[in-house]
């Protein structure tokens, strides 16, 4: 496989659960009022995502190196999806408590 499929399938892969975190998210604050709640299933939705896209990179990458380094940056797009939705979702929670 081509370097630039592999990198596309990578941070395609990273997007997608990324807005599909953000998507659950959103959905989740409108349907429910419970703040804790909601942060907690997105997190847990976001973290069995990106660690089944860490697995699949592992079996995918052809040296150690790019195996770790992809793991490292699926770490990373984890905590910053988190942060990223958590803030969403406190601006979305405040905006209907209005």
């Amino acid at each position: 496989m081509s370097s630039g499929l592999e990198g596309l399938l990578y941070f395609g892969v990273m997007g997608t659960v990324f807005l599909i975190s953000l998507t659950f998210a959103i959905i989740r604050i409108k349907k429910s009022s419970n703040l804790i709640k909601t942060m907690a299933q997105f997190i847990g939705l976001s973290f069995l995502l990106y660690s089944l896209a860490c697995f699949w990179w592992f079996y995918q990458a052809s040296d150690g190196f790019s195996q770790v380094l992809g793991g490292l940056l699926y770490g990373i797009a984890f905590v910053l999806s988190g942060l990223l939705n958590t803030g969403v979702v406190i601006f979305i929670k405040k905006k209907n408590s209005l």
